[in-house]
């Protein structure tokens, strides 16, 4: 059985949290849907389900609790189908102060316009590592972070695939 690795702005720009137009809250919302209707698991990491700690760059399920409230589409969503039915691939994660830790030593940047390199963003960085420890390496789902656009040439380098859902921030 196959998952999904799923940015937290696709949960954000579905309930309407984000300032994205209403043609991609409507493009989150049918992708979730239609990933509710599949068979895939959500692919996370295990640091969501442990409450005694929180990893630099936060964990996927504090990231998502950080954003989205009972009453929130995409939190209810959540809530009454992966949690109640516990539909989670959960991998373990190592984590140092930048975030969680790249397999085999992988670096991820950014390349702004103006020529700087920067690293990849902290937060987003478990997204990554949970490709890479992922038996089956699933896509990871974006809808409105530029982060992973800048960063196209190291993530296809790597061989990492970001689907876009075509939605703009």
């Amino acid at each position: 059985m196959s998952g999904r690795i799923i940015d937290t702005n696709v949960w954000i720009a579905a309930s309407d949290k984000s300032t994205c137009s209403p043609e991609c809250m409507e493009r989150c919302i049918d992708f979730l849907k239609e990933f509710v209707a599949s068979s895939e698991k959500l692919v996370w990491d295990e640091a969501s389900f442990d409450t005694h700690n929180n990893p630099p760059g936060n964990s996927a399920y504090k990231e998502l609790k950080d954003n989205l409230y009972q009453g929130d589409y995409a939190f209810d969503l959540f809530n009454s189908h992966f949690m109640n039915h516990y539909l989670f691939d959960l991998i373990e994660l190592s984590y140092n102060e930048e975030g969680a830790v790249l397999d085999g030593g992988i670096e991820i940047n950014q390349v702004e316009l103006d020529g700087i390199v920067h690293p990849f963003e902290p937060a987003d960085r478990k997204w990554i590592a949970l490709h890479l420890k992922h038996s089956e390496h699933p896509v990871i789902y974006n809808a409105t972070d530029g982060d992973w656009h800048k960063a196209r040439q190291d993530l296809q380098k790597h061989g990492i695939v970001v689907k876009e859902l075509v939605c703009e921030d």
